[in-house]
Formats: C-alpha cells, structure tokens, sequence
C-alpha cells in the first residue's frame, strides 16, 4: 500500500547528524489517529496529518533520553509532513537509510533513519 503521510525529522549534535521519519498508509494513519485522539479520521488531511509529527516528536524525545547522556547534544527539532505521491521519496534521508516496518494491531507503519559522524 502507498504511503499517505510521512513526518520527516532532522537533527544535528557536535558529532552526529541524522534524519528520521515515521510513514502511515491511510488505513493505518486513520487507526492510529483515532486512538491517539479519539477522533474519527475519513482521511488525510492538513490539519489532521501534524498528528503523524506529534508522534514522531514522541519517538525523537525519548531518543534524545537515551542518547544525549552517550556524549551527544541534539536540539529539540520540528518535524516536516509530507503527504501524497512525494511521501514514497527517499531523497530526503540521504543514501542508504535504515528502514524498519513495524506492525501492530492498528496496522503496518514504519520507522527510517539514517546517521552519519560529523568530520572534522
């Protein structure tokens, strides 16, 4: 199934720099919605698409817990939507970016990233 909405997240540290993106096909973006917030979803819109970012701030937060007290310093960041057609691209995660499908019970999404060291 085609994506409808991917958040997409850069971060930058002293020594790392990275993207990371979380991407729904309607089905699982309108279940997941729902569930989140209670609210019917009859597809995917602008106002309703942020929901995909709130959730992708949630996974960064707790990333950033875990690994700034590793020697990293990343900022908090603002993610991008992308919805339609150009969810589908990876230009935006550089070459060879790591893809994780995850399923559960509201459906299939996945995860993405992709890190590089800083040199210099």
């Amino acid at each position: 199934n085609p994506l409808a909405v991917k958040a997409l997240l850069t971060f930058d540290g002293p020594k790392t720099m990275g993207l990371c993106a979380l991407g729904f096909t309607h089905a699982t973006f309108c279940a997941m919605y729902a569930k989140l917030l209670g609210e019917t979803c009859n597809g995917v819109t602008e106002k309703n698409a942020d929901s995909a970012a709130e959730l992708l701030n949630m996974v960064f937060g707790v990333f950033k817990v875990k690994v700034n007290p590793l020697g990293h310093s990343f900022a908090p960041a603002i993610p991008v939507i992308l919805r339609g057609p150009k969810t589908d691209a990876d230009s935006e995660l550089g070459t060879n970016p790591q893809k994780i499908v995850c399923n559960s019970n509201l459906g299939h999404f996945f995860f993405e990233f992709n890190l590089s060291n800083k040199i210099g």
